[in-house]
């Protein structure tokens, strides 16, 4: 029998081709002189080497500072509190990201991604995004301005799962560098150290 990192390799139950990807939004250095997508792309790369895949890198910055960054400034300068979260998944991940992949794999491609949530295919037709079942990591929320279309050909396979008890599981047991690497709470043009207010005063 395969080992979990070889399973991890292969192609999926259905026989899809995967390629992956590596959505870079955001290359500012944080206040510790770093920039925590560096940090992320090394984590890909050393998970990659171990499962012996390839990964591409699509370089997103432009688009996430006009369609992200600038709209969230903008709102705040007019006293409305926006959530960069919910923008870039509507207009980078499920916009920018989504329509790449499409053009770099026209026909039947699908789009996974690594979030606590689920989407099912309504009698009308139309997709319905619905709460992943880890209450504690569900982030629906997030996803909440991602239209009915986006969704069309999106997976979701961390949505009937936990975290702590069943992703942490299958990371520890495929052996991977990342298996208890540390949650990333920070918005990523803020910093996860950097007070909040003192950003919005520069």
């Amino acid at each position: 029998m395969d080992d979990p990192a070889s399973q991890l390799a292969q192609r999926d139950p259905q026989g899809r081709h995967r390629i992956r990807v590596f959505m870079r939004n955001w290359d500012t250095r944080d206040e510790r002189g770093e920039c925590p997508s560096e940090r992320d792309w090394r984590d890909v790369q050393r998970v990659c080497k171990q499962l012996d895949i390839k990964c591409h890198e699509v370089n997103l910055v432009k688009e996430y500072w006009n369609s992200v960054f600038s709209v969230a400034l903008d709102e705040y300068q007019h006293g409305r509190t926006p959530n960069p979260d919910v923008l870039c998944n509507k207009e980078i991940k499920f916009g920018v990201l989504l329509r790449e992949i499409a053009r770099r794999q026209p026909g039947n491609s699908w789009f996974a991604t690594g979030h606590y949530a689920r989407a099912e295919r309504k009698n009308s037709g139309e997709m319905a995004l619905l709460r992943g079942i880890d209450e504690r990591k569900d982030q629906s929320y997030y996803l909440s301005a991602v239209s009915s279309q986006q969704l069309d050909r999106v997976l979701f396979p961390l949505g009937g799962l936990r975290k702590a008890d069943d992703v942490r599981a299958l990371a520890r047991n495929a052996g991977l560098a990342t298996a208890q690497k540390e949650e990333s709470m920070g918005i990523c043009f803020v910093g996860e150290r950097r007070r909040f207010d003192k950003f919005l005063g520069k």
